[in-house]
């Protein structure tokens, strides 16, 4: 990275969310199809990180809505990011890679940003992040036991926070809410919906603010 460029990285999970962020600005900016899964955005950042050393890493596509009021459509951030399936057993807390962090912090200035911006309504909590779909309340109710505090879930984010705070590199999740998984008594035809009929507007709202948000957190890094 060359003194004075503000880089950022965008992995993205699947190839119809990539094909919907076309509109990512910046001269420096670098979207990347990562694949689904923690391993796959866990080393599309590590080469990112090893190619270009980003200024910010933006984990940014679709989430289930886990949290108050969500519907699919939303704009949602996230402040801290976890695992909801780890455990590494005793003297280990929910969610925590034994020596690491329970909760890996989203970039403060980021945060800061999003909370006093007015171009979109999102809305500010926790990630937790598994690899497998969340089809039941009792699930949904079992993430809320340990990790009261989460809105969304989903399969890359906490990866690519790991990676980041391993790296020392400021990072933060943005995700439109593509269902609500435990809500629906036909959650794969609400999934289907979204694509089909909500896609594109939600996607153009998302980039609308991922645009901001690094247009403004260079200018707060400068």
């Amino acid at each position: 990275m060359a003194a004075g460029q503000f880089v950022v990285f965008y992995p993205v999970a699947m190839a119809k969310e990539l094909a919907l962020l076309y509109a990512l600005k910046g001269p420096h900016s670098h979207l990347q199809l990562a694949g689904i899964g923690k391993v796959n955005a866990a080393l599309a950042t590590q080469q990112a990180i090893w190619r270009w050393r980003p200024s910010l890493v933006v984990s940014i596509g679709t989430s289930g809505g886990i949290g108050p009021g969500l519907t699919p459509g939303d704009l949602v951030a996230g402040a801290r990011y976890t695992y909801h399936d780890v455990w590494c057993g005793e003297g280990n807390l929910p969610g925590q890679i034994q020596a690491l962090p329970q909760y890996y912090p989203a970039d403060r200035a980021s945060i800061d940003i999003l909370r006093h911006q007015t171009l979109q309504r999102v809305q500010l909590g926790d990630f937790a992040c598994g690899e497998h779909f969340i089809p039941s309340p009792e699930k949904i109710a079992a993430i809320h036991r340990d990790f009261p505090q989460a809105i969304a879930v989903d399969m890359e984010s906490t990866a690519v926070a790991q990676t980041c705070h391993l790296a020392g590199i400021p990072f933060i999740g943005l995700r439109v809410i593509s269902d609500t998984p435990g809500s629906q008594h036909n959650h794969s035809a609400q999934y289907q919906q979204f694509w089909q009929q909500e896609a594109v507007a939600a996607f153009a709202r998302l980039t609308d603010l991922a645009n901001l948000l690094c247009a403004q957190r260079a200018a707060h890094r400068q």
